[in-house]
């Protein structure tokens, strides 16, 4: 916002005011730091120096109120964007380097797997190779590497009697996640995806929204997601349909209203009173 990026080089305001040799400020004119012809002020030079004294104090005031809000206003917003970032960088909705999401894995066409981020530093995996089969939630330990601006994840797949230490390559800015025997899980595009739920005042909701299709996009599931203190990740499953863009979700598992419409575009579900900004 422009009106922050104002520089106020000193938040207080010294005004001098010549009395016959007496130099004081605008604030408090107090005779006894003036000399002897300051004691000869007439009454009339004092009145006419008395508004100017009120309106200064005026102009203070508005401007300690001013800095007052506009501190107030660059921590708000330095808070939400510090929130936010942490999950993503937008570029028309997407992230120009997430690895979150709901990928496809062709060794396994039938299931699907989602990253969802935790931390700065760990993720995690959750799973399924056949419609009824198992659910896994698999450990991610993220290593980025700045100096190389590259992103790898090192999966423990020891819960489905895999390796605890798998490594796996984040490419093509967090669309496709890469393994040394050759396979390579894409990022669906479109519905498909982790959300974050933003208010329309900018505050960022708790949790998170995973979205998958079935049966040729005619199926929805959504679940909330959210990690506690000790970082479990529960999830909670959210009836919901889909028709085209638009979809109906019901949050009445959350405590929240059901019927809940929203549309899709470019990477953000709008619904009435918040948007879903996909990761």
């Amino acid at each position: 916002m422009t009106t922050n990026e104002a520089v106020v080089g000193n938040s207080d305001i010294y005004v001098a005011v010549e009395l016959r040799g007496c130099t004081t400020t605008a604030n408090e004119i107090d005779p006894l730091h003036c000399d002897d012809a300051a004691a000869d002020v007439d009454s009339h030079q004092q009145q006419r120096q008395q508004p100017n004294t009120v309106e200064y104090s005026h102009l203070r005031n508005s401007i300690y109120r001013f800095l007052r809000l506009s501190t107030l206003s660059i921590i708000i917003t330095t808070i939400f964007i510090d929130s936010i970032h942490r999950f993503r960088s937008y570029e028309k909705g997407q992230a120009i380097d997430s690895f979150q999401g709901v990928f496809e894995d062709p060794n396994h066409p039938q299931g699907y797997r989602i990253i969802v981020d935790t931390n700065d530093t760990t993720a995690q995996l959750q799973l399924q190779d056949e419609p009824d089969g198992e659910s896994f939630f698999i450990p991610i330990l993220v290593l980025r590497d700045i100096a190389s601006k590259t992103t790898q994840l090192s999966i423990d797949f020891s819960a489905k009697g895999g390796p605890s230490d798998l490594i796996a390559t984040v490419q093509d800015r967090g669309n496709i996640i890469s393994f040394s025997d050759g396979n390579e899980w894409s990022k669906l595009e479109g519905v498909p995806g982790v959300y974050y739920g933003q208010t329309k005042n900018g505050s960022v909701i708790n949790g998170y929204i995973t979205i998958r299709l079935e049966e040729e996009g005619t199926v929805i599931i959504v679940t909330y997601g959210n990690t506690d203190e000790d970082g479990q990740m529960g999830t909670i499953n959210i009836p919901a349909t889909i028709s085209g863009d638009t979809i109906v979700f019901d949050f009445s598992p959350l405590g929240a209203a059901s019927g809940e419409e929203g549309i899709f575009r470019d990477g953000f579900i709008y619904l009435d009173h918040y948007t879903l900004v996909k990761a």
